[in-house]
């Protein structure tokens, strides 16, 4: 798989409320890194953690929530896409390796539904 099919496929099993299926292409040690303000949670998570607690938690707070990549890039084993969603924007850094995702450091828009200027 390339790195961005890696990255789809990871969040396709997240947001569609499958973890095992988004685990799946994530590293044993993967690991959620919040940037900015506004995600609900302030450290970072072991990735298993954060999809199976904190991202539920959210999810049931936005539950129409739905996204798209507006543009996405590619720089060695990192994964930069700009997302636009029905509740503001923003950009999610993702790193694989060995086929696996390691690292996701989120960084929102803080509800501005504009991506311009990242």
């Amino acid at each position: 798989m390339t790195p961005e099919e890696v990255v789809d496929a990871a969040f396709a099993g997240f947001i569609t409320g499958d973890p095992s299926a988004g685990l799946a292409h994530c590293a044993a040690d993967a690991r959620w890194h919040p940037v900015t303000p506004g995600a609900g949670y302030a450290e970072s998570l072991p990735v298993a953690r954060y999809f199976s607690e904190a991202l539920p938690m959210w999810l049931g707070k936005h539950a129409d929530y739905s996204f798209e990549v507006v543009e996405r890039s590619t720089f060695d084993d990192l994964v930069i896409s700009k997302v636009r969603s029905n509740i503001g924007s923003g950009v999610m850094v993702s790193r694989v390796k060995d086929d696996k995702l390691t690292d996701i450091w989120s960084i929102n828009n803080n509800g501005r539904d504009s991506v311009d200027g990242f």
